[in-house]
């Protein structure tokens, strides 16, 4: 038997020589070999029994209300509480005037982070 044999390929439902090795779907017929590889950055597996998807809305909302608070919603309780903190700071320095810009950057940024925070949660891409 030549190497050039040992490489063919046929397919499985009509018996037509398949060009390519590595094909994926019959010329002839149409039917699907193999499997698509799959899309990076998509290979995460099924969600684990039990993961709780996290809401953006609620995680943006509640850091809205009270600042960290849609960190400690999603986890990151530690985070949350920082956020807090360095919230009632920048408000402290609003006694010192510089507090009237940094307390609402804070805020904000604050809300964004949540709402980031939970998108990436729900996709994946960070576990807490």
């Amino acid at each position: 038997m030549s190497p050039r044999e040992v490489s063919r390929m046929f397919c499985p439902n009509c018996g037509a020589e398949l060009q390519y090795a590595d094909a994926e779907i019959c010329p002839k017929c149409g039917v699907r070999i193999k499997n698509p590889p799959a899309p990076v950055g998509m290979n995460k597996g099924p969600r684990v029994e039990g993961e709780e998807i996290k809401s953006t809305g609620i995680a943006a909302i509640a850091s809205f209300i009270i600042p960290g608070l849609g960190q400690i919603y999603c986890g990151a309780i530690g985070r949350g509480i920082m956020i807090l903190i360095g919230f009632i700071i920048a408000c402290l320095m609003i006694l010192i005037v510089i507090g009237i810009i940094i307390a609402p950057i804070v805020w904000v940024w604050n809300i964004y982070d949540a709402y980031t925070m939970a998108k990436k949660i729900n996709a994946g891409e960070i576990t807490i």
